[in-house]
């Protein structure tokens, strides 16, 4: 009975502290949507006498993002001067809710990115700050990099058209060299006027930086030294993944240094040079670089002197290079060719993910080519192409057919038969390559059998080398012999 009552007991107690406990769960549930429901309210109180006080009208979007418990504050294309922004961040000091703040487009100028500054030095919820075009000015620049290093929660920044200097690249060196921005792994610095020197600046905090991710200086001034500065920079960075130079002024001599980050740094996933003023040389240097790149994702480089056999030369690399992670592949408005058309299907048969962005297609007209030809307009048959290779070479059907399949699982895959046919050296087009692809796999399964390749090309192989022995064979006529001057001049 003794045990019984101690059993009967220990279930009571125990239905006791469930009980306890789930009704201080709903006591703290409840505490949490009351603090929540009396801070929104207290925020927007704050903010009507802020407002009251400055005497300006209080923004409804403003209050309706409060009001709603949202963490995404949008106060883009709202007219909002300094005076609006200090009542903003008179309210957002204490507030906890909001993490994402969009004030993008607007009159702040200095005066209102001081605001933004003073109220983000107490703020420890806000990790996404955008303060693009509001021409806050050298002054501006200055207090954010302040608020920065003393900030411990702000992770992305945007100060993209903002009318920094020049000479502002030094308050930005000094901060991403300074361990205090830690945390900042996004920084846009795009259309703003930095030159020579800033770059310069830039590339002494890219080289000692290791923890930021994306930089974007597209839509300045970085050129001659600023430029090779940079991309000397990046050759040594280990941590940054997205970077844009476009719209700069590199030219041929800093095409040279990007060739050479794409060889070395193996960190970026995505990098832009487009509209950098790279002729067709520095083109050619930028394809060989690429070629020797395993890692970038994503590569633009349009607005440059891409040219159609430009275009088919950076292609090619994605052919060539059995490696490469490229998924996209930005060449703007430059012209291609039909060859590029072609070669561009077959890879996205094997590669459905590539993207390859590309101007019009234009019209393959090459006189020289039509005069070389002469009236001999019967386009190339690259099944007779292959038997010769195979009769030239003394091979067997199945001696190549194994060369193709890589991996010898008996079947040759669109890739393989691809890769096997460059392997030959034959002077085949990729249209080419596609017409005798699908001339062997007549059930379009997407790879090729042996039976496949041998019904094609055994009877082939064969009668051709019975028709060259034959041919050595057969007696020649002899040479007619010229016995005298005037036969010679006849």
């Amino acid at each position: 009975m003794q045990k019984s009552y101690s059993t009967k007991n220990k279930h009571t107690a125990y239905a006791m502290d469930t009980d306890s406990d789930r009704l201080q769960s709903d006591d703290i549930s409840e505490k949490s949507s009351s603090t929540k429901s009396s801070n929104k309210i207290i925020d927007n109180a704050v903010y009507k006498e802020a407002c009251r006080r400055l005497q300006v009208v209080p923004s409804s979007r403003f209050m309706r993002t409060i009001s709603n418990n949202e963490h995404v504050l949008n106060l883009k294309h709202c007219g909002l001067s300094a005076k609006d922004m200090n009542a903003i961040s008179t309210a957002l000091v204490r507030n906890l809710g909001i993490t994402e703040l969009c004030l993008s487009d607007n009159r702040l100028g200095k005066d209102g990115a001081r605001h933004v500054a003073d109220m983000l030095t107490e703020n420890v919820s806000i990790v996404t700050l955008d303060i693009s075009d509001n021409n806050i000015g050298s002054e501006g620049a200055r207090m954010v990099c302040d608020m920065i290093a003393e900030n411990n929660s702000l992770t992305s920044l945007n100060l993209s058209g903002n009318d920094i200097k020049n000479q502002d690249g030094m308050y930005f060196s000094d901060l991403l060299r300074s361990p205090r921005s830690g945390r900042l792994i996004d920084l846009n610095l795009s259309h703003n006027h930095i030159e020579e020197s800033g770059g310069q600046q830039l590339a002494l905090a890219i080289k000692h930086n290791r923890w930021l991710k994306t930089l974007n200086l597209s839509w300045n001034h970085i050129r001659r030294k600023g430029a090779n500065s940079i991309c000397k920079a990046l050759k040594l960075n280990d941590c940054l993944m997205d970077v844009d130079l476009s719209w700069n002024g590199l030219g041929d001599e800093g095409a040279v240094l990007v060739a050479e980050v794409l060889q070395e740094n193996t960190a970026l996933r995505s990098f832009s040079v487009a509209y950098n003023r790279f002729s067709i040389k520095g083109i050619n240097l930028i394809t060989e670089g690429l070629r020797r790149n395993n890692t970038l994702q994503i590569f633009r480089v349009g607005g440059n002197m891409v040219t159609h056999a430009g275009s088919m030369d950076l292609l090619t690399v994605l052919e060539t290079n059995v490696d490469t992670s490229i998924v996209t592949l930005d060449l703007g408005d430059s012209p291609v060719k039909k060859e590029f058309i072609d070669l561009l299907d077959e890879l996205t048969s094997e590669r459905p993910e590539l993207n390859v962005i590309y101007g019009r297609l234009v019209r393959d007209f090459d006189l020289y080519a039509i005069l070389a030809r002469g009236r001999n307009k019967h386009p190339v048959n690259p099944v007779l192409v292959l038997r010769d290779y195979i009769v030239e070479n003394g091979l067997r059907c199945h001696d190549l057919f194994y060369r193709f399949d890589e991996n010898k699982d008996q079947i040759v895959t669109r890739t393989e038969f691809r890769r096997g046919i460059l392997g030959t050296g034959l002077p085949l087009s990729a249209a080419e390559r596609g017409r005798l692809y699908r001339r062997i796999d007549r059930k379009t399964r997407g790879f090729i059998e042996y039976k496949d390749f041998a019904d094609v090309f055994e009877e082939r192989v064969r009668n051709e080398r019975r028709r060259r022995v034959r041919a050595k064979l057969e007696p020649r006529e002899p040479t007619p012999q010229l016995n005298s001057d005037d036969e010679l001049l006849a």
